[in-house]
């Protein structure tokens, strides 16, 4: 085609919206024009082709977004699409970050519905009905005090405390989470806090304040808290396994317990207060003189002597009441050893082979490996 063709736009409706913020608003942009000739004359009832182009910051800057529309002209020239909804050359519309400069549309078209298009210009995407909306916040009430929080009812949004922010800590049932803790009732026993008295709590992020309700943390078994993948140090759980709260040190899960009391009975495990339950039965066979220490919440128990001088060493979990054999120890079989902790390792040393021994070695539970250590100061001895 040997004319040049020229553009006109007889009606532009430009709709964006990101569903971040409106979910009604349309994530498409509507366009309309119609296309004419370069004497002016209309195209009517045509086949053409459309590429539509958003650049960043300038005319010809970055295409953010780019599409491809075939349509055909009514009997006017008219033709309509929506941009977002073509054949997508390049992004995506809701990709796009509208806040981050201007952005400028740019239309091309083959009149031969063909793919050698002509530029019709490039023109800047000025503000628009659903983002004149958004921006002004029309929906949104003014709050009535300090720390107020939008909440949406199901109809409209309402401003309240029922979760307060100042900005630095968040209240849940209190407008004041950072500046006092009311303590009611009696003075305490020392008489160094009467009545009434407020005392400051700013260390606290959080201040959650209720006489009707607790705080509930994740409840989990022992299995779905071993399944946390990378836990944090401070990382919280409650054990539905032995209704203990477990706390993450970084290393191993510690277990807080405490002194569980259910009307008169002090312990499900113990029927009766003050009283022994048997657990499960060493796992090695059995001995005397072994020795044994805890690291964490495991106990460990090797070495010894039945008939002959042992070197198995075995671990005990008390979550799941089994003992699993570990590496033996790295030293000679023995008996009359000695054994402690320290952290998160732990020692054994000295004892009896056939002879008195002064040599010490170090267990690494997380690796299951021995690895001798500096002998001991004084004299060989066993039963120490």
């Amino acid at each position: 085609m040997n004319k040049l063709l020229h553009f006109f736009l007889s009606t532009v409706i430009l709709v964006f919206m990101g569903t971040a913020a409106f979910a009604q608003a349309p994530n498409a942009i509507p366009y309309q024009g119609v296309a004419r000739n370069a004497a002016g004359n209309i195209l009517p009832s045509q086949n053409i082709r459309l590429r539509i182009s958003i650049r960043d910051l300038t005319a010809g800057g970055t295409v953010l977004y780019r599409e491809t529309h075939t349509k055909t002209t009514s009997s006017l020239g008219l033709f309509s699409l929506n941009i977002g909804e073509g054949n997508i050359l390049t992004g995506t519309l809701a990709g796009i970050n509208w806040g981050t400069g201007a952005k400028f549309i740019q239309v091309e078209m083959d009149p031969a519905g063909g793919t050698t298009y002509t530029d019709m210009g490039t023109t800047q995407l000025m503000s628009v009905p659903y983002a004149l909306y958004a921006g002004s916040s029309a929906n949104l009430p003014n709050g009535t005090a300090t720390g107020n929080t939008m909440r949406w009812n199901g109809t409209a949004w309402i401003a309240d405390n029922a979760l307060f922010n100042n900005g630095t800590s968040i209240g849940i049932g209190t407008t004041t989470p950072t500046t006092k803790l009311s303590v009611t009732g009696d003075a305490n026993t020392t008489g160094s806090m009467a009545a009434g008295t407020t005392i400051a709590n700013s260390s606290a992020i959080l201040d959650a304040t209720s006489t009707t309700k607790g705080f509930l943390m994740p409840r989990m078994t022992t299995a779905q808290r071993n399944a946390i993948a990378s836990p944090a140090i401070g990382l919280q759980i409650f054990n539905l396994d032995d209704q203990c709260t477990d706390l993450y040190d970084g290393s191993n899960w510690i277990k807080t317990c405490g002194l569980k009391v259910t009307g008169t009975v002090t312990d499900p495990g113990h029927p009766t207060p003050n009283s022994w339950t048997q657990k499960a039965n060493f796992g090695g066979v059995a001995r005397s003189s072994a020795v044994g220490f805890s690291i964490g919440s495991k106990g460990y128990i090797g070495t010894g002597f039945d008939d002959s001088y042992k070197n198995d060493f075995w671990e005990y979990d008390p979550t799941t009441n089994a003992w699993t054999q570990k590496a033996n120890f790295g030293g000679t079989a023995r008996y009359g050893a000695v054994g402690f902790s320290i952290g998160s390792k732990g020692y054994i040393g000295t004892g009896y082979d056939g002879s008195n021994k002064n040599d010490f070695w170090e267990y690494d539970p997380t690796t299951n490996a021995w690895t001798q250590k500096a002998n001991f100061g004084g004299v060989a001895r066993y039963f120490a």
